[in-house]
């Protein structure tokens, strides 16, 4: 077999459509659902598990039908004015030249100042609307978003055409106004009959209560899809053939270990596989093998060991008795009596109150296992011997 010098597995960028694995449901749920106008589809599920690749891929599919559909991306937004400049500008580029003077309509509409500006490096023209400007008594924070969507909304209504829009992260709104931001977006929402949303987020237990409390503005707005993690076998063997398209054939026990010693989430494992198949062309086959694999594992630690530490050092004492108590113990009952007397991890009450909040903080996920493996096994090596215990061997077959 010909040998392709490149890793096959990426981490950090958005995958092309066909370097997917699997997700052939979900990316036809949600390409057909970025088609529907007036339609509304929730896709949450934990981290690193690909839902903006899913997104993007299905955002891809779409366009080659010639329906418009805008990404906006709210995970790194400051505000919901850097939010609803986002929007502007996803919406602009995807629809492009014609809707220079639709945009300064809308800026005329919710009374504001506009800027268009074209980068040096020839990209896009960059949309951007000032909220302190003309209008002496800007928006409340939380009508932002809302009030641009609107605004979009009628404008295609005006031109009897029709948007699909994806939110990634779209559950930030509840960090910039709460309670207040749900419903005022929900209101947006239902009015609008020519575009198609689909919100994806990522954490996981705010949107649960955003959509499955009764008194919360998402309850039965929208479909919902859960985003698990795939399947173990199905994740082995896209691993295997992607290595096997380079020349550079993993084994098959320590594919299997890659995905048990890193799954779920999808990022971890690529991860795994990456930094194997690096040693692979470094040290040969022995690389892909079971202890090959370890190795690889524990040099992963080892590289990422200042951030972990850092992330450690940054935890309360509570929350570090609770995490040694869970690195020693996997599914271990932290309440029990024996495992607060075996770990010293204070009254029930803390403990539990301090167990939750790792959970909401997304370093421990439901069913107190690690959110991160890595960081489980920064913690096996480095905290555990502060209470006299080794780390424990790795597993994976």
């Amino acid at each position: 077999m010909k040998r392709d010098p490149t890793n096959p597995f990426t981490i950090g960028v958005l995958p092309r459509p066909g370097e997917m694995a699997d997700r052939v449901e979900e990316l036809d749920r949600i390409a057909r659902a970025l088609t529907e106008p007036g339609g509304k589809l929730i896709v949450y599920g934990d981290r690193r598990l690909g839902k903006s690749a899913t997104l993007e891929c299905a955002a891809a599919r779409v366009r080659e039908t010639g329906h418009p559909v805008a990404i906006v991306d709210l995970s790194t937004a400051s505000g919901p004015a850097d939010a609803a400049n986002r929007i502007l500008s996803a919406v602009h580029a995807e629809i492009g030249t014609p809707w220079r003077d639709a945009l300064r309509g809308i800026a005329q509409r919710l009374r504001l100042n506009l800027t268009l500006s074209l980068p040096t490096d020839g990209g896009l023209p960059q949309v951007g609307l000032d909220f302190g400007g003309v209008n002496a008594d800007p928006p409340e924070p939380h009508r932002l978003v809302p009030d641009v969507l609107d605004a979009i909304e009628a404008e295609l209504d005006r031109r009897h055409a029709a948007l699909g829009v994806g939110l990634d992260e779209f559950q930030r709104i509840h960090d910039w106004g709460g309670t207040d931001a749900e419903w005022a977006l929900r209101g947006a929402m239902q009015r609008h009959r020519a575009i198609a949303y689909v919100m994806a987020g990522s954490a996981r237990s705010l949107i649960e209560q955003m959509i499955a409390s009764k008194d919360r503005a998402f309850w039965k707005l929208a479909d919902t899809m859960h985003f698990a993690p795939i399947d173990p076998t199905v994740m082995a063997d896209w691993i295997a053939a992607r290595a096997d398209d380079t020349g550079v054939p993993f084994d098959p026990a320590g594919t299997t270990i890659v995905v048990s010693l890193a799954g779920p989430r999808t990022r971890d494992i690529v991860q795994l596989a990456r930094a194997v198949w690096d040693a692979a062309d470094a040290e040969g086959e022995v690389a892909t093998e079971p202890d090959g694999v370890r190795r690889s594992f524990d040099r992963l630690v080892t590289e990422q060991g200042a951030l972990l530490a850092k992330l450690w050092t940054s935890l309360s004492h509570p929350a570090q008795r609770v995490l040694r108590a869970v690195a020693a113990q996997p599914g271990a009952e932290l309440t029990a009596a024996d495992t607060i007397a075996r770990y010293g991890l204070g009254p029930k009450s803390t403990v539990y109150a301090t167990a939750r909040r790792l959970v909401e903080d997304e370093i421990l996920a439901e069913g107190m296992t690690f959110d991160d493996p890595y960081f489980r096994r920064w913690v096996e090596r480095h905290a555990l011997p502060d209470i006299g215990l080794a780390p424990r061997a790795l597993a994976g077959g």
